[in-house]
């Protein structure tokens, strides 16, 4: 909770993911309602647009790996790919869609109690956070694993928290995913503004999205 984008969202048929992003599944998919940190998700690798694949939600840099965390990094500040040589090569090489309906962000009120909210575009459309994706060499199968790319809150934002997803517009999503993209600086352009506050609508919701084993319709529901 709390983790700049630590939950969100892909609760729509698979046929309406797959019209929007112009790929297809390469397995059945389960609607999640409340998707967590390790599970395995749907995203578009930069490598296989034409695919959606699943991954597992926290990449395992070396340096991740010393520091014990369990479930790896889910988020990367945009300001870390803007500033530091840490993930340049994936910034590069390994770009990818990650497709959501809403996600959700916790608000610190008095007492430290934390608030649930959720945020969706206002259009109710589908669209997709920017993510970096690794490979994880393991013995007979690749595991593939993403993080989602944050940057500072727009207007809406800022009541709830600091930081926000970078939520990538359709012309951003084929400019982010040109596989011979080596234009680093206009990279970052496209992930330094967030998108305008009036594009999206945010709203209370059950604390029952607190716990990852409750993944049911109801989550979505203003509170």
């Amino acid at each position: 909770m709390g983790a700049m984008c630590g939950r969100y969202s892909i609760a729509v048929e698979a046929t309406e993911i797959e019209e929007r992003f112009q790929a297809q599944f390469e397995a059945p998919m389960n609607p999640r309602y409340n998707a967590a940190p390790s599970q395995r998700l749907p995203i578009i690798l930069n490598a296989e647009p034409a695919k959606i694949i699943f991954a597992q939600w926290g990449i395992m840099p070396e340096w991740v790996s010393r520091l014990s965390k369990k479930g790896g990094l889910i988020n990367v500040r945009f300001e870390t790919l803007r500033d530091r040589r840490t993930f340049r090569a994936d910034l590069k090489m390994r770009r990818c869609l990650v497709p959501s309906d809403g996600f959700y962000e916790w608000k610190t009120v008095v007492g430290g109690k934390k608030l649930p909210f959720r945020i969706t575009p206002k259009d109710g459309k589908l669209f997709a956070f920017a993510g970096l994706w690794e490979e994880e060499p393991k013995i007979g199968e690749q595991t593939r694993r993403f993080a989602i790319i944050t940057t500072a809150a727009n207007e809406l934002m800022k009541p709830i928290h600091a930081r926000m997803p970078v939520i990538l517009t359709e012309e951003n999503e084929r400019a982010w995913m040109e596989t011979d993209s080596t234009d680093i600086q206009g990279l970052l352009e496209v992930l330094g503004k967030p998108v305008p506050s009036g594009t999206l609508n945010a709203f209370p919701v059950s604390s029952k999205v607190n716990a990852p084993k409750n993944d049911f319709p109801e989550l979505l529901q203003r509170e």
